[in-house]
């Protein structure tokens, strides 16, 4: 199965409705994080809410392959997303990330493909359990890569609010299940 981008996105954010959306050098932010994506070489489709009519026009009006999913249950739209496009692995991105690095999450994936890990993170924040020495990278260009297998556990396991929320907590606040890693930059 293909490497696959799924990219979170959601146009009714409740501090800053449509900022997905926002206008960013004449085009939608959101427009901006697909092209970074897929400059990577990597396949790239949107995760959306169901019914999210914003993103729903945006990603038809520019050809982008888009999943629709429960707008509370992100786990569940994440995993019915990556086995609807045969995804394995699956790399996580935000829709309000604009400054996302393709070069760095080329890296990330050779990084995945060369170890045995279940889920590897890009920055601190998503792996904070396994972070003693804090960020690796800046906030906002966040990504992580997870193992098909270790998704499809958290969906089927997760029980947590916050746990089907955030789609990666299950994973990344079990390392007895799971291996679990950070992408360290190669210096400061």
């Amino acid at each position: 199965m293909p490497p696959t981008i799924i990219i979170q996105a959601r146009s009714n954010s409740k501090r800053l409705p449509n900022k997905v959306l926002a206008d960013i050098c004449g085009k939608p932010m959101l427009w901006h994080v697909f092209n970074r994506c897929i400059s990577s070489g990597i396949m790239s489709v949107i995760a959306i809410p169901e019914g999210d009519k914003p993103l729903i026009d945006f990603c038809s009006t520019n050809a982008i392959p888009f999943y629709e999913g429960d707008e509370n249950d992100v786990l569940d739209r994440y995993y019915q997303a990556a086995r609807i496009f045969y995804a394995d692995p699956v790399l996580r991105v935000t829709g309000d990330c604009p400054l996302i690095d393709s070069t760095l999450i080329k890296e990330l994936h050779l990084l995945f493909n060369a170890n045995t890990y279940d889920y590897i993170s890009l920055c601190c924040g998503a792996a904070a359990i396994t972070c003693s020495t804090g960020r690796s990278f800046p906030d906002g260009i966040d990504c992580e890569i997870m193992s098909f297998s270790a998704l499809e556990e958290a969906w089927e396991d997760a029980t947590r609010p916050s746990d089907r929320e955030h789609v990666t907590p299950y994973i990344w606040t079990r390392p007895d299940s799971f291996m679990v890693g950070r992408f360290e930059p190669p210096g400061d």
